[in-house]
């Protein structure tokens, strides 16, 4: 037993944290350092895929804008500027029924030989669904633009007029019509084309060679009123060719006023 006034060293308590040298370094087993790189690399590669899929849906997107809206000004105005600018949006194979249908639009305006359409509709595959209402409009183009308007009409009747490109649908059952000497058909898909794309010259001045062709002069100029451009211009000059042969004189001359 301790004297009085001794401290027992079995209770004693000693500051040894300044003797313990410092840990450098946590010894984990080799399963668990495996472990640990294998979840490194399954982050970083799934970071990589995340990033490439967003990167890629980003220009998808993008991507399909520009060709939506670059097609549908080509079929407002007909343009060879417009058309041009349609067809440089398209991937190398990308939607061949458009390019096909572009590629028609522009031999039908006059703006490039047939022979490029034909190619062009020739390379789109025939049993494509997603390309058929392209195909078809393509084949209506080209069959008026050879002149056989037969094969236009047989074309241009399987065409419903529903999706993004609705109103060039109507205006090629239109035009097809027309050419085939029923002005009223042509006339209900006119009005089609315009109620979807109102503001379309290309479609307006269609809409006004129907209406001249029904014999509603009146209607004709009422639908271009005073705007111009290439396509209103041509139309305004038929409508007023066609007003003064089937004896609309006076209607024509107060268009010319």
């Amino acid at each position: 037993m301790d004297e009085p006034g001794e401290t027992s060293e079995l209770f004693k308590v000693t500051d040894v944290r300044g003797q313990l040298a410092p840990v450098q370094e946590v010894l984990l087993p080799p399963e668990e350092i495996r472990r640990q790189k294998i979840r490194r690399v399954v982050i970083l590669v799934s970071a990589a895929i995340l990033t490439a899929a967003t990167a890629w849906t980003v220009y998808y997107f993008v991507h399909a804008s520009a060709v939506e809206s670059t097609a549908l000004a080509a079929g407002d105005t007909g343009r060879a500027s417009d058309v041009d600018d349609a067809l440089s949006t398209l991937g190398g194979s990308e939607m061949p029924g458009l390019r096909a249908r572009l590629e028609a639009i522009r031999a039908f305006e006059g703006l490039a030989p047939l022979d490029g359409a034909r190619s062009a509709l020739e390379a789109v595959p025939v049993d494509d669904e997603e390309q058929a209402s392209e195909r078809l409009k393509a084949e209506t183009y080209v069959a008026l633009t050879a002149g056989d308007v037969q094969a236009a009409l047989a074309a241009s009747s399987r065409l419903i007029a529903r999706g993004t490109f609705a109103a060039e649908t109507a205006h090629a059952r239109s035009v097809a019509a027309l050419a085939a000497g029923d002005p009223s058909s042509a006339l209900a898909e006119a009005q089609a084309a315009t109620g979807v794309r109102a503001d379309a010259p290309r479609y307006v001045a269609q809409l006004a060679l129907a209406f001249a062709s029904a014999g509603d002069v009146d209607g004709a100029t009422n639908a271009l009123g005073e705007r111009s451009g290439p396509a209103l211009d041509a139309a305004r000059a038929r409508v007023l060719a066609l007003a003064r042969r089937d004896g609309g004189v006076a209607a024509a001359d107060a268009v010319l006023a």
